[in-house]
């Protein structure tokens, strides 16, 4: 099976962050941002309670740079997935 691997996902535990759709589209604004051009898409699945990126070309970096806006803005919380 073949698997998209231009991808992250953002598992959110942090309660303040499921139960404020506000904030996770800021977050969700903020992330687009420090990935600059090489976010294609991204969204916020309500249900599961995580942020789905979608990537032009994924490398380790992104995965770093989502992290440390994670941190920046105080989610306690997360696990990013590849």
């Amino acid at each position: 099976m073949w698997r998209d691997v231009n991808r992250l996902s953002v598992d959110i535990y942090d309660q303040k962050y499921q139960d404020c759709q506000e904030c996770v589209n800021e977050l969700m604004n903020t992330i687009q941002s420090a990935l600059r051009n090489n976010v294609r898409a991204i969204h916020w699945d309500d249900f599961k309670k995580v942020i789905y990126i979608k990537l032009n070309s994924y490398t380790e970096e992104d995965s770093i740079i989502v992290v440390k806006v994670l941190e920046e803005k105080g989610v306690n919380g997360y696990v990013v997935s590849h």
